[in-house]
């Protein structure tokens, strides 16, 4: 048993290291693909030359409902940080996205602050894990609600 739990925490942490090195944008699909599962993102997040990290990252819908939330871990340069994190659906939370609907990002740096967009939307795509990296550029925009 405990061998099994070693294998697959192995197994998982080469599957990130593996997908962080092969690209920017890279979705792995898994055998869990079902409606209602949740759809996973991970990736490296580089703020502005010469900028601040952000503390957390969220996932948002079209509507600017929350659907998921992450801390940024710096890495150990501090140029850049990691997030890992599960989004769920409409089945879960209403105003949430369905299948294919664009899930945003946003950067918070604070507890009350501007929240900042960054890059277009990636698509939600249940029982999905997708290395995305998020690079914050001067045409990122603060987030207008509807």
């Amino acid at each position: 048993m405990m061998l099994r739990r070693h294998a697959r925490k192995t197994g998982l942490a080469g599957l990130f290291a593996l997908a962080l090195l092969c690209g920017t944008y890279i979705t792995v699909v898994s055998s869990a693909h079902a409606d209602g599962a949740a759809a996973v993102f991970y990736g490296y997040v580089v703020p502005e030359p010469g900028g601040v990290l952000p503390k957390r990252i969220r996932a948002l819908s079209d509507s600017g409902v929350v659907c998921g939330s992450a801390e940024v871990w710096p890495t150990a340069s501090s140029t850049a940080g990691f997030y890992a994190m599960s989004v769920i659906s409409a089945d879960a939370k209403p105003g949430c996205p369905a299948v294919d609907e664009p899930v945003h990002f946003a950067l918070l740096y604070g507890m009350i602050d501007e929240t900042i967009v960054v890059g277009g939307p990636a698509p939600y795509l249940p029982g999905t894990t997708t290395a995305l990296n998020l690079i914050r550029t001067a045409a990122d925009r603060p987030l207008a609600l509807p």
